[in-house]
């Protein structure tokens, strides 16, 4: 019985060194935690002090003059601003009356770059017009500076994104040179079209497969064609080129207006595929299975582009550049390397493609919205969104020119979809550009053909059997 109460005072014992043992700890750790929290605070002040020393510093000619326009009761905007600055510094406003013991040593100093005064015989006192005056010149010189500060900011990410777009999409989408090889008007890189130039006659095809001569100084109606491929005009070498459905043959206007018609072999050709690119002219053939043809612009030298290319889809579209045609086959979007006649197929859907020098721009429809997608030739597999909600598109230089269903408007953009501008409130199909002016069709009228100036200006519909009223 005594060993055991021995034993119970022994662990009370140690229950009791261990109570101590604990208090202890915690007192260290408040200790600690008191020291923690004091060395923040030093840490946070020599901070603020060394914070306060270089506004001093930097402000130190600026609280003088501050003080100085004070004493005659003077709070400019550009003293206002100082206030708030150096309102809560005591090492500032300690530096301010050390620089302050004598308002006869802030007038008679004359090295301050904040204010200049004309000495008069009585220096005592400047006129407070004069303080007026340096006050509001301190503030214009200021706003300068911000201003040429912000304006170089802002001129250097122009550039920045000038030199990213061009490594892009190139300096421009396509030069003078390339309407030729295209066979295009100028202005108008989409291989064939609705209108077009030729001399001094303007060509436009309207409804019922109708196409009408225009005079381009006078507006008036000089010819009218029947049967015509309605959507695939195009001029080169100083002839106009369309599809005649009723007798299945391509027709050239040639200089002095006689009508030169061809059929390059014996077959159901697809107009909508007739294409002009380098001096060939490319279409397809439905009794072989679509299959890409070229011939010369005068009918000769059938050849088919690729034999063992995938056929064109009927209906196809055919994009150039240097060295690819690019058209859409049954099996999807492919591209014919122009140089060995190789094929390969693409893994985007585009349709209503337009080449540049440097990309493919097309439209892929996703959930009943067509976007306008571009990709370099480079590198078909990375396509970039462009620009969202895209009904039609044409290139202009270095321009884009759309219409939007959502928006409801012919528009203009960067080549990379950036600064969209409204051109007209017109929700517009058949985008066709020819000498700065843009062609389209109203799609609430169909048709209705409208024509303006890619500047917006000049808005005029044209009406099949009345004039243009327009002259260039």
């Amino acid at each position: 019985m005594s060993m055991f109460l021995f034993r119970n005072k022994e662990i009370d014992k140690l229950k009791q060194e261990l109570k101590v043992l604990k208090n202890e700890k915690q007192l260290l750790l408040d200790k600690y935690e008191k020291l923690d929290k004091e060395l923040h605070k030093f840490e946070n002040e020599n901070k603020k002090l060394l914070e306060r020393a270089e506004l001093a510093e930097k402000f130190e000619t600026a609280d003088r003059f501050h003080k100085f326009l004070e004493s005659f009761g003077k709070k400019p905007k550009l003293v206002d601003l100082i206030f708030e600055l150096e309102k809560d510094n005591k090492d500032v406003q300690k530096i301010v009356s050390a620089f302050n013991k004598n308002e006869s040593i802030l007038i008679n100093e004359k090295s301050s770059y904040l204010f200049q005064y004309t000495d008069k015989k009585d220096k005592s006192q400047p006129k407070i017009e004069d303080i007026e005056d340096m006050s509001k010149k301190i503030d214009t010189e200021l706003n300068q500076i911000v201003s040429a500060g912000l304006e170089r900011i802002e001129n250097e990410k122009k550039e920045k994104r000038k030199k990213e777009e061009e490594e892009r999409f190139g300096k421009v989408l396509y030069s003078e040179d390339d309407t030729i090889r295209y066979g295009n008007t100028p202005g108008n890189i989409a291989n064939g079209g609705r209108c077009c130039i030729y001399g001094d006659r303007i060509y436009i095809g309207l409804k019922n497969k109708i196409m009408i001569e225009y005079s381009k100084k006078t507006g008036e109606k000089v010819k009218e064609y029947r049967g015509f491929n309605l959507g695939k005009l195009a001029v080169i070498h100083n002839k106009l080129f369309y599809g005649n459905i009723r007798y299945e043959k391509f027709i050239a206007f040639l200089g002095n207006r006689n009508i030169e018609c061809f059929t390059c072999f014996k077959g159901e050709f697809y107009w909508g595929s007739q294409t002009i690119y380098d001096g060939r002219l490319y279409f397809t053939n439905r009794d072989d299975g679509d299959r890409i043809y070229y011939c010369s612009l005068q009918g000769q030298n059938v050849t088919e582009l690729s034999s063992n290319a995938l056929p064109a889809k009927r209906g196809t579209e055919l994009s150039f550049s240097s060295d690819w045609v690019y058209y859409n086959s049954t099996s999807g979007f492919a591209r014919i390397n122009s140089n060995n006649s190789s094929f390969e197929l693409l893994p985007n859907g585009l349709y209503g493609i337009i080449c540049s020098p440097k990309g493919v721009y097309g439209l892929i429809s996703k959930n009943y919205r067509s976007q306008l997608y571009y990709f370099k030739h480079t590198n078909p597999e990375e396509t970039i969104l462009i620009i969202d909600d895209v009904i039609c598109f044409n290139l202009n230089k270095n321009k884009i020119v759309f219409s939007s269903r959502n928006k409801k408007g012919l528009f203009t953009a960067n080549s990379d979809g950036s600064e969209i501008r409204m051109i007209v409130q017109y929700t517009a199909w058949s985008i066709n550009i020819v000498n700065d002016w843009v062609y389209f069709k109203d799609s609430n009228m169909m048709d209705d053909y409208y024509r303006v100036r890619i500047d917006g200006t000049g808005l005029t519909r044209l009406k099949e059997g009345e004039p243009l009223y327009v002259v260039d």
